[in-house]
C-alpha cells in the first residue's frame, strides 16, 4: 500500500521521526497530533514531505474528540503515547469509525515477572501484570482495544516494544546517559549488580515492523517486536567500552522498585504475521548510536 493517510499520535518521539521520514518517503500523507507546539523537523531533523500537526491535549477529552472530527478519514492510526486508561477509550471512541486501523504501542513492561511457569522468553499469551504506572496504563488500553476491536469492528494490532534504543534516543535513558558520561570521564549509575537483562531492540528493526503492521490486514492481534537477544547489563557496559573505546567507572546503586529483572522476546508470531525478524545487533547498534552522538553532541 501506498499514498496512505497516517496520523502519528505523540510525532516527536525517537520511534515517532523515523516512523514519519519512512511514510513520507515512500509517499505517504502524514499528520501529527502532539501536545506541545514543537513542530516536525524539531532538533535538526529532515522531512522530505510536509507534515500536518494538530496541537491538542489527550485529557481534553472533548476538544481532542472535536479535533478528530474536523480533520480527515485516517487508513492507519499508529498510537505511540503513554497515557491514562481514559485517554484510550476516548481515542477509541473517535477512530472506530475514522479509520482503517489502529496501532497501539505497547511495551514489554506488561508482561508479569515473575513468569508463573518461569519460562522466558515472553510469548503474547503470558500474563500480564502493570509493574508500574507506565506498564498499567498499556494493560488498560490494551483491553480496551480488544473491547472496542469486539464491539465497534476496528482493527486493532498492539505491538509490544522490548527496550528500543538507537540515534535520537532521550538524553535520561540508560544507553545515551552511559556514553555521554563515559565521554566526560564521569561514573555511570548501575541499578543492581549488573545481572538483568535486556533485549535491545534497534530503532529502524522497530520502524520496519511498524511499516509491516500499518500495511497488514490484520484485525485484531497482539505481537512482540524484539531483538530475542538478551544481554546483561554488565554486558551491555562492556561492549559500550568497546565502542566508546574508554573505561566506565561505576557508580553502584540499589536495585529500583518496579523494574522487570529481565526481558526476553519471542519474535515467531512477528515472523509469522508480518514476515519480521531483527536484523540489526547490539554492536552494530551501539556502533550507530556512539557515531550519531559524536556528530551531534555539540550540535
Amino acid at each position: 500500500l501506498r499514498g496512505m493517510k497516517i496520523l502519528i499520535l505523540g510525532g516527536t518521539g525517537l520511534i515517532s521521526t523515523y516512523i514519519t521520514q519512512q511514510l513520507l518517503a515512500r509517499g505517504d500523507e502524514v499528520w501529527h497530533f502532539n501536545r506541545g507546539q514543537r513542530a516536525a523537523g524539531f532538533g535538526g531533523i529532515s522531512f522530505c514531505g510536509p507534515i500536518h500537526t494538530i496541537v491538542g491535549d489527550r485529557a481534553q477529552a472533548a476538544r481532542f474528540e472535536a479535533q478528530m472530527r474536523d480533520a480527515p478519514m485516517f487508513d492507519c492510526v499508529i498510537d505511540m503515547i503513554g497515557y491514562a486508561p481514559v485517554d484510550v477509550e476516548s481515542d477509541l471512541r473517535v477512530f472506530a469509525g475514522r479509520c482503517g486501523h489502529l496501532i497501539f504501542c505497547s511495551t514489554v513492561d506488561v508482561y508479569a515477572h515473575p513468569h508463573p511457569s518461569g519460562a522466558l522468553p515472553y510469548r503474547e499469551d503470558a500474563p500480564q501484570a502493570g509493574r508500574n504506572a507506565y506498564a498499567a496504563s498499556k494493560v488498560a488500553g490494551e483491553a480496551i482495544g480488544h473491547t472496542y476491536h469486539h464491539l465497534h469492528c476496528l482493527p486493532v494490532v498492539a505491538l509490544r516494544f522490548f527496550t528500543v534504543f538507537g540515534p535520537r534516543q532521550r538524553p535520561d535513558l540508560a544507553i545515551n546517559k552511559f556514553v555521554r558520561l563515559m565521554l566526560a570521564g564521569e561514573s555511570i549509575p548501575v541499578f543492581g549488580d549488573g545481572r538483568s537483562s535486556r533485549d535491545y531492540t534497534f530503532v529502524g528493526d522497530i520502524v520496519r515492523g511498524l511499516l509491516l503492521a500499518a500495511d497488514s490486514d490484520l484485525t485484531y492481534e497482539t505481537i512482540n517486536l524484539g531483538n530475542s537477544q538478551p544481554v546483561a547489563l554488565s554486558e551491555l557496559i562492556a561492549a559500550l567500552e568497546q565502542v566508546v573505546g574508554c573505561p566506565a567507572r561505576i557508580e553502584r546503586l540499589p536495585e529500583q522498585p518496579g523494574d522487570m529483572p529481565h526481558t526476553y522476546a519471542n519474535v515467531a508470531k512477528a515472523e509469522r504475521l508480518l514476515g519480521w525478524r531483527p536484523e540489526v545487533s547490539l554492536e552494530e547498534g551501539l556502533a550507530d548510536f556512539v557515531a550519531w552522538h559524536r556528530r551531534t553532541a555539540n550540535v
